[in-house]
């Protein structure tokens, strides 16, 4: 804000995004000093949609079957249109299943050794398996785009949950490893306003995780602190945020998974952790995956 003195209330990421070169090197090395310990939370459904694509391509005997269906559904032809609404339902739930709260039910359920008593008990599993998709369901809006989005968003509240879990947890321990996550999903955070909805959701799921332990009755009245909907243009820390989002952004954009793991220190990629080990790994699947799509498009429009 010092470098701005004219601006009132808010200098957009837009603009630090398109400056940031032409400030001296010594302003540009400190901030990454600090930025490069953001966390980021990338979700990206391209991987998720080429997964079904495959599917409808095996059922059809055809490699273009999406773009097919996609034209007869521009066309205004009704099974075409129900097949693309029960490819958004699934690709919904992929995301949802993979998302930072569910990685962490599912890490969370209890893992007992072969041979042991408790084993053998068949004892039941403490969070439901499956994946409301009401929140999701908008006249207005892609239900796709709100998984995205709600997915994304909760990074920030679970993640931190989930590094209080290492290996030995899943079998011994659960009742302090639920004290543990716990005391981490109480924390109080902040979100840019303008998506309540989002908020509610997060909120809900880690009420479920406190509430969906073996030993829940210990934690029933466990107290979380207020998850915040805050004006930007009065919160510094969320300008910070929505800073440090769109050298993300950038990043991922223009040079893929790679640059942003080089950049920043803690990334994920649709709930997995990238390192820069294998960063080199994903952004080659990503390129093949992207350059597929490319192909599959030209491929109808000439077709046509």
């Amino acid at each position: 804000m010092r470098l701005y003195p004219g601006e009132r209330g808010e200098v957009k990421s837009v603009r630090i995004l398109n400056e940031f070169h032409n400030l001296p090197r010594e302003i540009q090395d400190n901030t990454w000093a600090g930025m490069k310990r953001v966390i980021i939370n990338i979700v990206d459904s391209l991987s998720y949609q080429t997964d079904y694509k495959k599917i409808l391509a095996d059922v059809y005997k055809n490699d273009k079957a999406y773009e097919l269906l996609r034209l007869h559904a521009n066309q205004g032809k009704e099974v075409a249109k129900n097949i693309l609404k029960v490819m958004d339902v699934t690709i919904t739930e992929w995301i949802i299943r993979d998302s930072p709260p569910y990685r962490l039910k599912e890490i969370m359920c209890p893992r007992y050794f072969p041979g042991s008593l408790a084993f053998y008990m068949n004892q039941p599993q403490p969070y439901d398996d499956e994946v409301d998709l009401t929140p999701f369901k908008s006249k207005t809006s892609s239900m796709l785009g709100k998984a995205v989005k709600y997915s994304s968003k909760s990074g920030s509240v679970f993640f931190r949950a989930i590094d209080q879990i290492d290996g030995r947890q899943r079998y011994l321990g659960e009742n302090w490893t639920q004290y543990r996550v716990n005391q981490v999903l109480r924390d109080s955070h902040a979100f840019d306003r303008g998506d309540d909805k989002a908020i509610k959701w997060i909120d809900n799921q880690r009420q479920d995780i406190a509430k969906g332990g073996l030993y829940n009755y210990r934690h029933n009245k466990f107290s979380f602190q207020t998850l915040y909907s805050v004006s930007s243009e009065t919160s510094s820390h969320i300008q910070a945020a929505d800073i440090a989002a769109g050298f993300a952004r950038l990043a991922y954009e223009r040079y893929g998974i790679v640059a942003v793991a080089g950049s920043f220190d803690y990334v994920t990629l649709n709930g997995e952790r990238i390192t820069q080990n294998d960063a080199e790994e994903k952004f080659e699947l990503w390129r093949q995956l992207i350059e597929q799509e490319k192909r599959n498009s030209q491929a109808i429009i000439l077709s046509n």
